[in-house]
């Protein structure tokens, strides 16, 4: 901790606190500093760890080291000044989002997590809060590796049920196992709530979440968001996982696909 200089604390979390902090060394540097208690959860930790130092994406928050102090473990991260995808959609208090702005922040979720997959990893916890953005809002990263799971092969599955009861997909509230297509489900919630800036499924205790959830019963976006887009949507969020779409099958939809070429071309240029 010596080197750093705390400004301000951005979050506290069931495993840990999350501060923005300056490296002294770097004075322009800001960083986060995740600090967890070792002996509250030295499994998750040392899982987030192993998992965020694999990745180098342009569109994952950036892990930059790790250090151990008073039997805590702070992991130093990218820090994202456009704050949550989540913090923002909240900002616009009811003023819908463009569908280009849509597709181009879905697009590179899309790539990101396309990424995390192809890695044998499971997210578990996608959802808007873990979403991190650039200053004017144009770049999303996924973040916070927190409860990811690493699978020994492609086709492996999890049954540990964790993340956000809001997330939740269906074969999650049934208790059984799940894989890949459950982070799709999750990024659907997303792209829902990109959609209508609010979440699909809300309820006042985790069974009455679970019974909407397996209902299914949503209310479905607005119009003026393209045939192609809403279909998506339907897709991302099929009850069943064997006939949900994947996360390649997201990046081919036609509109996502578009948006992924720009990506590719811009950024590079963009410095993240």
């Amino acid at each position: 901790m010596d080197d750093f200089v705390e400004l301000e604390v951005l979050g506290r979390g069931a495993f840990g606190t999350v501060t923005l902090c300056q490296r002294k060394s770097e004075q322009e540097r800001l960083v986060v500093l995740k600090e967890i208690e070792i002996q509250e959860t030295p499994e998750i930790t040392e899982e987030e760890v192993k998992v965020v130092s694999s990745f180098h994406h342009p569109l994952i928050v950036r892990f930059f080291g790790r250090f151990t102090r008073n039997n805590n473990v702070f992991i130093i991260m990218e820090y994202m000044p456009g704050g949550t995808l989540w913090q923002y959609l909240k900002g616009r208090k009811g003023r819908l989002l463009a569908e280009d702005e849509v597709v181009r922040l879905f697009a590179q979720l899309v790539l990101a997590l396309e990424h995390i997959h192809s890695r044998k990893v499971l997210h578990r916890d996608v959802k808007s809060k873990n979403i991190l953005l650039s200053a004017d809002h144009s770049v999303a990263k996924i973040g916070d590796f927190g409860i990811s799971k690493i699978l020994e092969t492609n086709k492996s599955r999890a049954g540990s049920i964790v993340g956000t009861p809001e997330y939740f997909s269906p074969e999650l509230c049934r208790g059984q196992t799940y894989g890949s297509k459950s982070d799709v489900w999750a990024l659907g919630c997303v792209l829902y709530e990109l959609m209508t800036l609010t979440r699909p499924f809300q309820a006042s205790s985790v069974p009455a979440l679970a019974v909407k959830i397996l209902s299914g019963d949503v209310r479905p976006p607005d119009e003026t968001y393209s045939k192609i887009l809403r279909q998506l949507l339907k897709d991302m969020m099929h009850p069943e996982p064997s006939e949900r779409a994947g996360v390649r099958a997201c990046a081919a939809c036609p509109l996502v696909a578009v948006e992924i070429v720009k990506l590719a071309c811009s950024l590079g240029s963009a410095g993240v």
